[in-house]
């Protein structure tokens, strides 16, 4: 295994200088400052959940932020598609409860291949929030599924040509699959 990290790899601080996420496999972004982040966050989740049980109001944290702070993401990708699409000034509020970590919806052994409808799948190959390698293993489950592989990240298909290209790419799969269902 090639363990080299690509020079564009990760957006946390570190004595070279700050590096870009894109490229890294989980196991080269593993380190401490991301272990570190990782628990603080667990632990705001816990407060929170606590909080909840006594009747106390949410303790927010924010969903996008500067990397090294708590929050959901902290690349600097995700601080550029947040602003990309206007941030709080169209009325998206950047905080949540983090309680809502223990009810993550989780993927049950059996459900993909209940699904018979016509599926596509768009992958970002280098998504570290969202496993690109767990999604497409679930997909080949799938009895009538439709992959799509991009060679991005998990904020990258929100905002310019990759943006365009996917929603065309959507638009597309539906109106051949919607138009062709028709009586």
């Amino acid at each position: 295994m090639n363990m080299t990290v690509p020079e564009e790899c990760s957006s946390t601080p570190t004595g070279r200088g700050v590096r870009r996420h894109r490229g890294c496999t989980l196991r080269q972004r593993l380190n401490w400052d991301v272990t570190s982040r990782t628990l603080q966050f667990a632990a705001a989740a816990v407060r929170d959940l606590l909080g909840a049980k006594l009747g106390r109001d949410p303790c927010l944290v924010p969903v996008v932020a500067a990397p090294g702070e708590v929050a959901v993401f902290t690349e600097s990708d995700a601080k550029v598609a947040f602003d990309a699409h206007g941030g709080e000034c169209v009325g998206w509020r950047n905080s949540l409860a983090p309680r809502m970590l223990f009810a993550l919806p989780r993927c049950c052994t059996g459900t993909a291949e209940k699904l018979h409808m016509p599926v596509l799948m768009c992958l970002g190959d280098n998504d570290l929030q969202a496993s690109p390698r767990f999604a497409a293993r679930i997909a080949s489950l799938m009895p009538n599924v439709e992959i799509r592989r991009y060679p991005v990240g998990h904020f990258d298909v929100y905002i310019g040509e990759l943006f365009e290209e996917i929603s065309s790419a959507g638009a597309e799969f539906l109106s051949r699959h919607l138009v062709s269902s028709r009586p």
